[in-house]
């Protein structure tokens, strides 16, 4: 899925940097420019660390999500 229109960033784009150690919306919006044009994205892509958070704390940590 898209999660930025303005610069084609996918879900999957997001979860990588998560994997790599982006762990804020900086993190992402450094790695990834995200939320640079219109910031629309930025509560999706909040909602999509949020998540990952949430499994990897649920897995101990352990599990990286690909």
């Amino acid at each position: 899925m898209i999660v930025c229109l303005c610069n084609a960033i996918s879900e999957r784009e997001i979860i990588q940097a998560a994997n790599e150690g982006a762990s804020t919306l900086e993190h992402l919006s450094d790695r990834l420019n995200l939320g640079a044009c219109c910031g629309a994205c930025m509560d999706c892509a909040a909602d999509c660390l949020a998540s990952l958070k949430n499994i990897n704390r649920k897995n101990g940590d352990s599990a990286k999500i690909l």
